[in-house]
Protein backbone atom coordinates (compact mmCIF):
# COMPACT_ATOMS: atom_id res chain seq x y z
CA UNK A 1 0.00 0.00 0.00
CA UNK A 2 1.36 3.23 -1.15
CA UNK A 3 0.83 7.05 1.08
CA UNK A 4 -1.83 7.87 -1.49
CA UNK A 5 -3.99 5.13 -0.28
CA UNK A 6 -3.19 5.30 2.68
CA UNK A 7 -4.31 8.84 2.99
CA UNK A 8 -7.44 8.86 0.44
CA UNK A 9 -8.48 5.93 2.46
CA UNK A 10 -8.20 7.90 5.35
CA UNK A 11 -8.89 11.64 4.46
CA UNK A 12 -11.61 10.07 1.78
CA UNK A 13 -11.68 12.63 -0.73
CA UNK A 14 -10.09 13.32 -4.15
CA UNK A 15 -6.98 15.37 -4.08
CA UNK A 16 -3.60 14.75 -5.45
CA UNK A 17 0.32 14.41 -4.05
CA UNK A 18 2.55 17.30 -4.98
CA UNK A 19 5.16 16.68 -2.80
CA UNK A 20 6.31 13.95 -0.49
CA UNK A 21 8.29 15.60 2.22
CA UNK A 22 8.53 12.58 4.98
CA UNK A 23 7.60 9.07 3.94
CA UNK A 24 7.37 6.59 7.37
CA UNK A 25 10.22 8.24 9.22
CA UNK A 26 10.16 6.69 12.54
CA UNK A 27 13.40 8.49 14.54
CA UNK A 28 15.19 11.64 14.65
CA UNK A 29 17.91 13.17 13.09
CA UNK A 30 15.91 14.27 10.22
CA UNK A 31 17.11 17.84 8.14
CA UNK A 32 14.57 17.64 4.95
CA UNK A 33 15.60 18.59 2.49
CA UNK A 34 14.33 20.80 -0.20
CA UNK A 35 11.23 19.80 -2.29
CA UNK A 36 10.13 21.16 -5.39
CA UNK A 37 6.59 22.02 -4.89
CA UNK A 38 4.57 21.87 -8.77
CA UNK A 39 1.68 23.59 -9.91
CA UNK A 40 -0.76 23.88 -6.84
CA UNK A 41 -3.61 26.20 -6.92
CA UNK A 42 -4.47 25.68 -3.17
CA UNK A 43 -2.91 22.97 -1.02
CA UNK A 44 -2.28 21.57 2.51
CA UNK A 45 0.01 19.47 4.46
CA UNK A 46 -0.99 16.50 5.61
CA UNK A 47 1.19 15.26 8.83
CA UNK A 48 0.30 11.89 9.95
CA UNK A 49 2.07 11.06 13.25
CA UNK A 50 1.40 7.29 15.16
CA UNK A 51 -1.24 7.53 17.58
CA UNK A 52 0.79 8.45 21.11
CA UNK A 53 3.73 10.10 19.84
CA UNK A 54 4.08 13.58 19.30
CA UNK A 55 6.17 15.08 15.97
CA UNK A 56 7.49 18.64 15.42
CA UNK A 57 9.23 20.64 12.91
CA UNK A 58 9.46 23.24 11.59
CA UNK A 59 8.80 24.15 7.68
CA UNK A 60 10.68 26.37 5.67
CA UNK A 61 9.63 27.48 1.75
CA UNK A 62 11.98 29.36 -0.51
CA UNK A 63 11.88 29.96 -4.41
CA UNK A 64 15.68 30.20 -4.44
CA UNK A 65 16.40 27.37 -7.67
CA UNK A 66 19.75 26.31 -6.20
CA UNK A 67 18.29 26.33 -2.31
CA UNK A 68 21.13 25.03 0.30
CA UNK A 69 21.18 24.01 3.85
CA UNK A 70 23.87 24.60 6.51
CA UNK A 71 25.40 23.97 9.59
CA UNK A 72 27.48 25.83 12.22
CA UNK A 73 29.92 24.18 13.88
CA UNK A 74 31.58 26.01 16.99
CA UNK A 75 34.82 25.46 18.62
CA UNK A 76 34.82 25.90 22.40
CA UNK A 77 35.68 24.56 25.60
CA UNK A 78 39.94 25.12 26.66
CA UNK A 79 42.04 24.12 23.64
CA UNK A 80 43.93 21.43 24.69
CA UNK A 81 46.95 19.83 22.54
CA UNK A 82 46.21 16.49 21.50
CA UNK A 83 42.73 16.33 21.07
CA UNK A 84 41.28 14.82 18.25
CA UNK A 85 38.03 16.94 16.58
CA UNK A 86 36.01 14.42 14.13
CA UNK A 87 33.18 16.11 12.06
CA UNK A 88 31.40 13.47 10.58
CA UNK A 89 28.61 13.94 7.53
CA UNK A 90 25.62 11.27 7.03
CA UNK A 91 22.76 10.49 5.25
CA UNK A 92 21.23 11.89 1.88
CA UNK A 93 23.18 11.71 -0.97
CA UNK A 94 26.13 10.35 0.87
CA UNK A 95 23.79 7.18 1.78
CA UNK A 96 26.03 6.07 4.64
CA UNK A 97 29.02 8.44 6.57
CA UNK A 98 32.44 9.78 6.03
CA UNK A 99 34.72 11.73 8.48
CA UNK A 100 37.33 14.64 8.62
CA UNK A 101 39.80 15.23 11.40
CA UNK A 102 41.83 17.35 13.34
CA UNK A 103 44.67 17.05 15.96
CA UNK A 104 44.97 20.59 18.30
CA UNK A 105 48.50 21.54 18.20
CA UNK A 106 49.68 23.20 20.97
CA UNK A 107 49.89 26.76 19.18
CA UNK A 108 46.17 26.67 18.17
CA UNK A 109 43.33 28.66 19.31
CA UNK A 110 39.76 28.43 18.58
CA UNK A 111 40.60 30.51 15.45
CA UNK A 112 43.60 27.99 13.99
CA UNK A 113 41.12 25.12 14.91
CA UNK A 114 37.79 26.08 13.08
CA UNK A 115 40.39 27.25 10.14
CA UNK A 116 41.84 23.87 10.00
CA UNK A 117 38.68 22.06 10.17
CA UNK A 118 37.15 23.94 7.06
CA UNK A 119 40.47 22.89 5.25
CA UNK A 120 40.24 19.64 6.22
CA UNK A 121 37.06 19.38 4.61
CA UNK A 122 37.91 20.73 1.75
CA UNK A 123 40.50 18.70 1.33
CA UNK A 124 38.27 15.09 1.65
CA UNK A 125 37.68 14.05 -1.92
CA UNK A 126 34.20 12.31 -0.10
CA UNK A 127 32.97 15.23 1.16
CA UNK A 128 33.74 17.06 -2.18
CA UNK A 129 32.08 14.86 -3.92
CA UNK A 130 28.75 15.28 -2.03
CA UNK A 131 29.00 19.42 -2.58
CA UNK A 132 29.82 20.36 0.46
CA UNK A 133 31.77 23.16 1.42
CA UNK A 134 33.14 24.71 4.53
CA UNK A 135 34.86 27.73 5.59
CA UNK A 136 35.53 29.56 8.71
CA UNK A 137 35.20 32.45 10.80
CA UNK A 138 36.69 33.28 14.14
CA UNK A 139 35.94 30.24 15.77
CA UNK A 140 33.03 29.17 14.08
CA UNK A 141 33.06 26.69 10.28
CA UNK A 142 30.12 27.36 8.48
CA UNK A 143 29.25 24.18 6.13
CA UNK A 144 26.59 24.58 3.51
CA UNK A 145 25.63 21.82 0.86
CA UNK A 146 23.02 21.67 -2.18
CA UNK A 147 20.04 20.55 -0.63
CA UNK A 148 17.57 19.82 -3.39
CA UNK A 149 15.59 17.15 -4.29
CA UNK A 150 15.15 15.87 -7.87
CA UNK A 151 11.39 16.89 -9.57
CA UNK A 152 11.77 13.38 -10.92
CA UNK A 153 11.85 11.64 -7.30
CA UNK A 154 8.74 9.82 -7.48
CA UNK A 155 5.73 11.64 -5.29
CA UNK A 156 4.16 8.33 -4.54
CA UNK A 157 6.30 5.63 -2.51
CA UNK A 158 5.45 2.93 -0.21
CA UNK A 159 5.72 4.18 3.48
CA UNK A 160 8.96 3.87 5.08
CA UNK A 161 10.53 3.20 2.23
CA UNK A 162 14.58 3.95 3.18
CA UNK A 163 15.24 4.67 0.01
CA UNK A 164 12.51 7.53 -0.20
CA UNK A 165 13.80 8.79 3.12
CA UNK A 166 17.29 8.76 2.35
CA UNK A 167 16.33 10.75 -0.64
CA UNK A 168 14.48 12.98 1.07
CA UNK A 169 16.90 13.39 3.78
CA UNK A 170 19.46 15.93 4.03
CA UNK A 171 22.73 15.42 5.39
CA UNK A 172 23.74 15.39 8.97
CA UNK A 173 26.59 16.81 10.48
CA UNK A 174 27.75 16.03 14.07
CA UNK A 175 31.23 16.45 15.96
CA UNK A 176 33.10 14.64 18.22
CA UNK A 177 36.07 15.20 20.56
CA UNK A 178 38.68 13.15 22.89
CA UNK A 179 38.96 16.04 24.90
CA UNK A 180 38.16 19.53 26.47
CA UNK A 181 38.47 21.15 23.16
CA UNK A 182 34.84 21.26 22.06
CA UNK A 183 32.75 21.34 18.34
CA UNK A 184 29.36 22.39 18.99
CA UNK A 185 27.14 21.71 16.40
CA UNK A 186 23.88 23.56 15.26
CA UNK A 187 21.26 24.00 12.25
CA UNK A 188 21.70 27.03 9.63
CA UNK A 189 18.35 28.23 8.86
CA UNK A 190 17.75 29.52 4.89
CA UNK A 191 14.38 30.51 2.97
CA UNK A 192 11.58 31.50 4.77
CA UNK A 193 10.08 29.98 8.46
CA UNK A 194 6.61 28.94 7.27
CA UNK A 195 5.10 27.26 10.26
CA UNK A 196 6.34 25.31 13.82
CA UNK A 197 4.25 21.77 13.49
CA UNK A 198 3.20 19.70 16.46
CA UNK A 199 1.01 17.04 15.86
CA UNK A 200 -0.62 14.03 17.34
CA UNK A 201 -1.94 11.67 14.97
CA UNK A 202 -3.45 13.52 11.66
CA UNK A 203 -2.77 17.42 11.21
CA UNK A 204 -3.32 19.06 7.89
CA UNK A 205 -2.39 23.04 7.76
CA UNK A 206 -3.00 24.89 4.62
CA UNK A 207 -0.23 26.18 3.03
CA UNK A 208 0.93 29.38 1.00
CA UNK A 209 1.97 28.58 -2.64
CA UNK A 210 3.73 31.00 -3.85
CA UNK A 211 6.85 28.93 -2.79
CA UNK A 212 8.78 26.93 -5.32
CA UNK A 213 10.20 24.68 -2.85
CA UNK A 214 9.53 23.29 0.84
CA UNK A 215 11.14 21.46 3.87
CA UNK A 216 10.86 19.79 6.88
CA UNK A 217 13.96 21.17 9.35
CA UNK A 218 14.89 20.05 12.91
CA UNK A 219 12.35 16.91 12.93
CA UNK A 220 11.61 15.22 16.35
CA UNK A 221 9.24 12.37 17.69
CA UNK A 222 7.51 9.31 16.83
CA UNK A 223 6.62 7.76 13.36
CA UNK A 224 5.55 9.74 11.22
CA UNK A 225 4.86 10.74 7.28
CA UNK A 226 3.99 14.59 5.60
CA UNK A 227 3.37 15.44 2.20
CA UNK A 228 1.58 18.07 0.47
CA UNK A 229 -1.72 17.87 -1.40
CA UNK A 230 -3.73 19.62 -4.09
CA UNK A 231 -7.27 19.13 -3.57
CA UNK A 232 -10.15 19.32 -5.99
Amino acid sequence: MNLYDVFSARFNGPFSLRAVLLSGQSSAPFEGAWVPLVGCLQATLEVSAVSGTTFSAALWGTNNPDPVNSYSVTVGGTVTAGNVLTLTFSGGVLFGSTSVTYTVQSSDTASTIAAQLAAAVAASSAVAAAGISAQSSGSVVTITYPSGVSPTLPSVAPAGNPTMNQLLNAIQVSAASTGATTLTVATGTSGVSLATISASGMTAIAMPVSFAKLRLASVSGGSVSAFLAATS
